[in-house]
């Protein structure tokens, strides 16, 4: 399992006592304050896929080509904040002023039940997102890793946990659920 880390901005308060999850003085989203550093994503990256950190964006862009749905035929939505953006620092500059942050990270995973379509699969983990797909005809899998920031690093931590009292079995669920649905 690997050790998790929030990255402050200069003169934010940031603490993480032994064993403890993590603590952002004033921190106010629906997800948690903790961002996996990219040392700790690149090992995962080895472990779960057998890849260098830098052959994964080539790796994705042949194994997840997005399209659109044809003929009907569902689809899994993952919607997540990502790090390209920085939504993150945004986050903590916000609260680092005393402004209101944006909940950009539930927003965001929010916005999958609104682009998914009757019998698609969406993924989420926030309080907003679960009141909108229990509205919704949609199938959802919950991901229980609130404390993470991004859910791509929930996801991570999640399939790389390897003792069999951390699986998760909606992961499972989750993984098999395109081929049960999708046309080869």
């Amino acid at each position: 399992m690997t050790d998790p880390i929030a990255l402050p901005p200069e003169g934010a308060r940031f603490t993480v006592p032994p064993g403890a999850e993590g603590e952002v003085a004033g921190w106010d989203g629906s997800t948690g304050p903790l961002v996996l550093p990219e040392a700790t994503l690149a090992a995962m990256c080895r472990r779960l896929l057998g890849l260098n950190w830098s052959e994964v964006d080539a790796a994705a862009r042949v194994e997840l080509v997005p399209h659109p749905p044809v003929d009907g035929e569902p689809s899994l939505i993952l919607h997540s904040a990502t790090s390209q953006k920085r939504m993150f620092e945004g986050h903590l500059d916000a609260i680092a002023a005393g402004r209101p942050a944006a909940d950009a990270a539930a927003y965001i995973e929010t916005r999958s039940v609104y682009l998914a379509a009757a019998g698609d699969l969406v993924v989420g983990r926030t309080e907003p997102w679960r009141e909108a797909a229990a509205l919704a005809p949609v199938e959802s899998v919950e991901v229980p890793a609130i404390d993470y920031y991004y859910l791509t690093h929930a996801l991570l931590t999640l399939a790389d946990a390897s003792r069999p009292s951390r699986t998760w079995a909606d992961g499972a669920r989750m993984n098999s659920w395109p081929r049960t649905r999708w046309r080869k």
